[in-house]
């Protein structure tokens, strides 16, 4: 850990080129650091990345498959653990159950798969609950999230690290959900089953949630339910079962909107519930634009690198750096772990470019594997890595003057 780092010198390096109306503009830039003393305390809370497969049903092929792998893998060797931690959606749908003549029987080997490359790869699971909220399920949504798989000593030692060694955040996120009072029972089981697990697995299981877009009440009532749920058991010092509360706070294709609508959705937290200010809170989708599949020009250079780098910058500075008590920003995450599904490629909203190379060496599984290249926002969660510690306060003396051609 590198501690006492000047926060505002990562956009200089990022931002070496940039293109305006067609043309580029190269900066020339002194820095000066007056007093060394730290502002305040920089943690990685920007490390974190999420995906999602196509569709529930296509879950257990788009988790579990061959490019998937690759792209868990060159994710992970980024340098200073550049991302530590994945949130992958529909992870219920990689656990089968039939009937037995005592009950459910469960089966997690596919799961089992999937947390077992996160963990050889070095990353840690934000494990996504999603699921269909309908009452009926209650008694099986608090089974599904028991730990009924083998013991440690039959399973391999990786999968024990993570529940064991590792504190494992889970994210409740809604799927289908009819009205309030089913979404409600949904989330009770939930909390049922991972209390449970907790209790077996002497582990620690963070739930956060709801995870909605926090808009019109009208169109997204529950978000705003289940926190007015929380805020009044919390009122009479009664949790809810939630350790930190999530939410998603997009942009429009700028780094500003997204910082400019986290704050004013925190300050909103801030009013209404006032009994909740003791948790954590985590804008987990703070993407740049919504739609990861709409091809853009800037997300294939530096503009998405710097886009990412800046909503870091002007929330270090402007919420964490808000003086008095604040809810802590814990995670600020990007949904940009995804394969890339278009011929168009670096203009997705991806960390990695892919190539499918035809007829080459090296085929693996029945096909050739994919080339796979780094785009420039990866090359900025590395360097952002360089900046975890302590934030110093820097003065900045730039010129900007046309490349040569």
């Amino acid at each position: 850990m590198i501690g006492a780092t000047p926060l505002l010198l990562l956009p200089l390096l990022l931002a070496c080129a940039r293109e305006v109306q067609g043309s580029y503009y190269t900066y020339e830039a002194t820095l000066r650091i007056p007093d060394a003393k730290p502002l305040r305390d920089l943690p990685a809370f920007w490390s974190s990345t999420g995906f999602s497969a196509p569709s529930a049903q296509a879950a257990a092929e788009y988790l579990l498959s061959q490019e998937m792998e690759w792209n868990l893998a060159y994710i992970a060797a980024s340098p200073r653990a550049a991302v530590r931690q994945v949130r992958a959606h529909w992870l219920l749908q990689l656990i089968s159950a039939s009937p037995h003549s005592s009950g459910w029987q469960w089966d997690f080997t596919l799961l089992d798969l999937f947390l077992d490359r996160l963990a050889l790869n070095g990353l840690e699971p934000g494990f996504e609950i999603m699921g269909n909220p309908r009452v009926e399920r209650e008694a099986k949504g608090g089974e599904v999230t028991r730990p009924a798989r083998p013991e440690p000593a039959e399973r391999p030692p990786l999968i024990t690290n993570i529940t064991e060694q590792e504190q494992l955040w889970v994210r409740l996120v809604r799927d289908t959900v009819i009205h309030c009072g089913g979404y409600m029972v949904y989330f009770r089981a939930t909390v049922r089953g991972l209390r449970e697990a907790e209790r077996v697995l002497g582990a620690r299981l963070r739930l956060g949630g709801p995870a909605g877009t926090f808009k019109g009440r009208a169109h997204h009532p529950i978000c705003w339910h289940i926190l007015e749920h929380c805020d009044r058991l919390a009122s009479r010092n009664l949790s809810c079962g939630l350790d930190f509360i999530t939410f998603h706070r997009k942009g429009r294709a700028s780094a500003s909107s997204v910082t400019s609508d986290t704050v004013r959705l925190l300050d909103q937290f801030w009013r209404m519930f006032p009994h909740l200010r003791h948790l954590p809170f985590a804008n987990d989708e703070a993407d740049p634009l919504t739609g990861w599949w709409r091809e853009e020009a800037w997300r294939a250079d530096g503009r998405y690198a710097g886009m990412v780098v800046n909503t870091v910058v002007d929330l270090q500075d402007q919420w964490r750096g808000r003086s008095g008590h604040r809810p802590a920003l814990e995670i600020l995450s990007n949904d940009n772990g995804f394969l890339e599904t278009t011929p168009h490629h670096f203009q997705q909203r991806t960390l990695l470019s892919s190539f499918q190379l035809r007829g080459g060496r090296g085929r693996a599984r029945g096909r050739d594997p994919p080339q796979l290249f780094r785009k420039s926002v990866l090359t900025a969660m590395a360097m952002l890595s360089f900046l975890e510690g302590e934030q110093i306060a820097v003065q900045l003396d730039s010129q900007v003057s046309p490349a040569l051609a």
